[in-house]
């Protein structure tokens, strides 16, 4: 099973996301992104099983909750 990421940008949009996709019964954890790993500092974001990346982009969407797909390949 592989995990998706999608940033928020802060800790409290991630605890939004997670609570209102609770109410749509898909489980997903916060996260942390260290700066070593994000070309944009430390970001916050929902770590989520990626089978479930096109119901939480509809969710997230509706809720208007600004989010980006993390790419852990990047570059440095």
């Amino acid at each position: 099973m592989a995990n998706c990421i999608f940033t928020t940008g802060s800790v409290t949009q991630a605890m939004k996301a997670k609570r209102i996709l609770a109410e749509y019964s898909i489980p997903v954890n916060t996260t942390k992104i260290n700066s070593e790993k994000s070309s944009k500092g430390c970001v916050h974001g929902i770590e989520f099983n990626c089978n479930n990346a096109a119901n939480i982009k509809h969710v997230l969407k509706i809720a208007g909750i600004a989010f980006e797909e993390f790419n852990s390949d990047l570059p440095g």
